[in-house]
């Protein structure tokens, strides 16, 4: 809310005034781009670092991914960037995800996107004589 005071005098030198205010109400979501993925497809047991801009005129306050169904925090590392850098998946085949954004007057953004896990690693042998 912001306050106003208009003032208006006549041509004999009266002044009279008002006092009002108006409400100027955020309803413009963030904006989500530049998404970066270290790798996609992605190997079985190496970790993924995910990074997006997210920016809005008020502001954001923080940004979030959810990864099978857990939200995590992502870290703001300048500019407009947020990054998440500790998703390490323990099974192949493709993983969804969205991002959430939400800015300063609590609007929400998502982005949804996914990568491909794959297990290029053959299996290990051992003991196969004793």
């Amino acid at each position: 809310m912001k306050l106003y005071t208009i003032y208006a005098n006549d041509t004999e030198g009266n002044w009279n005034l008002l006092i009002d205010s108006i409400t100027v109400q955020d309803t413009i979501i963030p904006v989500l781009s530049t998404l970066i993925e270290s790798a996609d497809p992605l190997e079985l047991g190496e970790t993924e670092t995910i990074q997006i801009d997210a920016t809005d005129l008020s502001g954001i306050s923080y940004v979030l991914i959810d990864l099978d169904g857990v939200n995590y925090t992502m870290a703001f590392i300048g500019g407009n960037t947020w990054e998440y850098n500790s998703w390490t998946p323990i099974t192949s085949g493709l993983k969804l995800y969205t991002i959430y954004a939400n800015d300063t007057n609590g609007n929400w953004n998502s982005f949804n996107n996914d990568i491909t896990i794959v297990d290029s690693n053959a299996p290990s042998l051992s003991n196969l004589f004793e």
